[in-house]
């Protein structure tokens, strides 16, 4: 990650910047480190009714399992 710049200035909450001359992308492994301790999506309480149709709640699980692992959504993460 040579050129990369991860961090946060005043009033931030979480920004990437390269170093002058540098590459503009990232590899995947890269976003993955500087990303690895901000969750993107805070689970804060269900609302409404919390039933689905038996015949759509094993799809409906896998959904909600993806976007929370993806989001890290029931971490205590600090948000990005």
């Amino acid at each position: 990650m040579g050129g990369v710049v991860a961090g946060r200035e005043k009033g931030e909450r979480f920004s990437v910047r390269l170093k002058v001359g540098q590459a503009s992308c990232l590899t995947l492994n890269e976003w993955r480190q500087l990303t690895a301790p901000f969750a993107t999506c805070r689970f804060l309480r269900q609302i409404g009714n919390a039933a689905v149709h038996p015949d759509i709640n094993s799809f409906i699980q896998l959904i909600l399992g993806v976007r929370d692992e993806a989001t890290k959504a029931e971490s205590k993460l600090e948000l990005a």
